[in-house]
């Protein structure tokens, strides 16, 4: 308030205009800006002034510079120009001595004496005002037609004169007495010759709607815009055809390469058959043995092993694997897989002092770069007392038995999983793998749970193909196949309950390994150097890690990283059908590829605010995301897209529905960061949802196996 008290006094700009309102491009500026709302005002205005010989008053017109603009285009005596600073008004008559000038200060309520004009134009005087709409009011008084303003827009770095930013949220469709917003232009001056202001501003026209509508006015007349179209649209033409260029040089330098790779390859195939070649291989193969005996040796006979029957190789495999292992450098005795035999004796012979028995049926391997509510709901129910069966697929696991990869979890490869009765068997909605054939091929054994963890949509699932084995799935589960519905958000347990009844369906959303994201050693651990440099180069660091997919909302993205150049966004995550190639490629984005679980929070504790920005859609609004609760247990704030119901559903979360309110949202969440206060609550809130509480809602499903 004491900022804007000296602001707006008559002695401080007295000063100013004396001073260094020259010297500071002062009459540049007023010219500037009036040039730009004139150029972006309505045509029907500006005819209505030359055609009426409108009058109109330039309110804060300093120096009468952009006043002069305006007689470029009306006649020099339908304009006003008005200051409360007696210096200027002086100044401004002399310099132009044919338009009127007055010395009157509107904001005064003493001064009984009111001039009245047509229209009212005014630039860049309103974020001078804690209350800016207020003094709009008293302007609208002063107008009989219309109020025209030019003011800095989203301007959240604020000038030291400065006292409001100018936002779609707080910018009124209606002021004062029957006067409506019926225009509105933003122009990004950033990107003008010989500009006067790093930023964007708007033009807005407000009028009287019983003058408007006698004009006869149709709606092509009318415009208002949030932000500078016509710029994004040159700067996404000029980045398109930048990138065909680097397509076709990339294109042409593959073909370089393969040239050059097919003319060595020819080369390389004459020498391989040449006798020279063939005579000289042993020699070859005596100094590899010299030089490298282990990993030559392995070759020789993995190559041997291949030309053996498929009959010998197979009985063959389980010594194959011992032989990888002491080639590869793996250990081999604390990791030693167990036999279907060997886990029956030694594990299911103890059945009876585990509280019951779960089997993940095949969903994603246990060493994906993802760790994911598979491998997290087997941990905890590990944790609980059960004995967890996990089934892979092998692709990433190299698993020949039976693993224990954490207490009381078991990762298999082996078929004999499907003799084990009365235990309870999970099937994820996602598990395209599998037919419902496959799932009843020896009865259910037990409990069947299909955990219904996201819609089905052709972004998640595949083609179509995959969609229709998940749909006979979905089939299968809803149509009774399945004992429970484990969904992991409200829009699907409320689908599942219409379809099977509320007893039948538990509502267990994602969840947080709270020790793992609150562990120590994180804030020990070396971040790339890229990640460190780049955070050093920015004013705070917007982080997102999950998988760079399909449906994540990446032309917002891109606006958003184009309007806050001051910030740096970080995306961490596997590439999802050329995810990472729709990032926006700016100097204020770092894509860091995959980064392993283990090691993730130390990444992520580099965040200022977490990101989930997921495009609108059924996909959002029916996702349980599991970086929602770990970013809470990291105590940072999360700012996410308006259609993400599962997270909006906290308070605590900052959202916004396009990149203008995510800016928004993303500045009121820094503003919050460092609050204690605040960043209890989402400890709060970590610890509710961490997933041993999930492992325990789930545990009424074992009661059945009981009965």
């Amino acid at each position: 308030m004491q900022t804007e008290h000296i602001v707006n006094s008559s002695a401080y700009w007295d000063t100013r205009f004396v001073e260094d309102w020259e010297s500071s491009n002062g009459p540049a500026q007023s010219r500037f800006f009036s040039q730009i709302a004139i150029e972006n005002l309505p045509r029907w205005l500006i005819e209505q002034l030359q055609r009426q010989s409108l009058t109109l008053c330039d309110w804060g017109c300093a120096l009468g510079d952009g006043t002069e603009v305006w007689a470029s285009y009306i006649d020099s005596g339908q304009l006003t120009g008005v200051d409360f600073s007696s210096t200027a008004i002086e100044k401004a008559a002399q310099r132009y001595p044919s338009i009127k000038f007055l010395n009157e200060d509107w904001l005064d309520a003493q001064v009984n004496k009111r001039s009245v004009f047509d229209v009212i134009f005014s630039s860049n005087t309103l974020e001078h005002f804690c209350k800016p709409y207020d003094v709009l009011k008293i302007l609208c008084d002063r107008a009989s037609k219309a109020v025209v303003l030019v003011i800095p827009y989203r301007e959240l770095n604020l000038h030291h004169e400065h006292c409001y930013t100018f936002l779609p949220a707080n910018i009124p469709p209606t002021i004062g007495d029957g006067f409506r917003l019926v225009w509105s232009k933003v122009v990004d001056c950033r990107h003008l010759p010989n500009t006067h202001w790093s930023g964007e501003q708007i033009i807005l026209v407000y009028a009287k709607l019983d003058w408007v509508d006698s004009l006869g006015l149709t709606l092509q007349d009318f415009c208002i815009e949030q932000s500078d179209i016509a710029t994004q649209m040159r700067s996404l033409t000029q980045a398109v055809e930048e990138r065909d260029r680097q397509i076709a040089s990339l294109n042409q330098a593959v073909i370089d390469r393969e040239e050059q790779i097919g003319r060595m390859d020819n080369e390389m195939r004459k020498l391989k058959q040449s006798t020279s070649w063939r005579i000289t291989s042993p020699l070859r193969v005596a100094k590899n043995l010299v030089i490298s005996p282990k990993r030559t040796s392995y070759s020789i006979i993995r190559s041997l092993f291949w030309k053996l029957p498929v009959g010998l190789r197979q009985a063959l495999h389980g010594p194959r694997h011992a032989f990888v292992r002491y080639f590869r450098n793996l250990p081999s005795l604390h990791v030693v897989d167990l036999s279907w035999s060997e886990f029956n004796e030694k594990v299911l012979s103890r059945r009876s002092e585990y509280k019951g028995i779960f089997i993940q049926e095949m969903i994603i391997d246990w060493h994906v770069p993802l760790y994911q509510r598979p491998q997290h709901i087997a941990v905890a129910l590990g944790k609980l007392g059960y004995l967890v069966i996990y089934r892979t697929s092998n692709l990433t696991d190299n698993v020949n038995g039976f693993r224990e990869v954490s207490k009381n979890v078991w990762l298999t490869n082996v078929h004999e999983v499907d003799k084990i009765q009365d235990c309870v068997r999970s099937v994820y909605s996602t598990s395209y793998a599998l037919s419902v054939d496959q799932i009843m091929k020896n009865g259910k054994r037990g409990c069947i749970v299909y955990e219904y963890i996201d819609h089905i949509d052709p972004e998640i699932s595949g083609d179509q193909k995959n969609i229709r084995r998940l749909l006979s799935l979905k089939k299968f589960a809803f149509g009774g196949g399945a004992d429970f519905i484990v969904a992991s958000a409200k829009k699907l347990y409320e689908e599942a309950v219409e379809a099977v009844g509320k007893d039948k369906v538990i509502l267990v959303p994602n969840g947080v390994d709270t020790l793992h994201y609150r562990n120590p050693d994180h804030l020990k651990t070396p971040v790339p150097e890229s990640l460190a440099a780049f955070k050093k180069k920015h004013r705070a660091i917007v982080g997102y890690f999950g998988a760079l997919a399909p449906w994540l909302w990446y032309d917002v993205i891109a606006e958003l990283v184009s309007q806050r150049p001051e910030l740096g966004f970080v995306f961490i995550g596997p590439d999802y059908y050329g995810g990472s190639g729709r990032l926006p490629k700016s100097a204020n984005v770092l894509y860091l590829g995959t980064v392993d679980y283990k090691i993730l929070p130390a990444y992520a504790q580099q965040f200022d605010v977490c990101f989930i920005p997921f495009k609108p859609g059924d996909i959002a609004k029916t996702t349980s995301p599991l970086k929602l609760f770990e970013y809470f247990a990291l105590e940072k704030p999360v700012v996410v897209t308006t259609d993400m119901d599962e997270c909006t559903a906290y308070a605590e979360v900052f959202r916004g529905g396009s990149a203008d309110e995510l800016s928004v949202a993303i500045e009121d969440a820094l503003n919050v960061k460092d609050s204690d206060d605040y960043k209890l609550r989402l400890r709060n809130l970590a610890d509710k949802n961490d997933w041993l509480e999930r492992a325990r809602s789930m545990e009424i499903i074992f009661e059945k196996v009981k009965k």
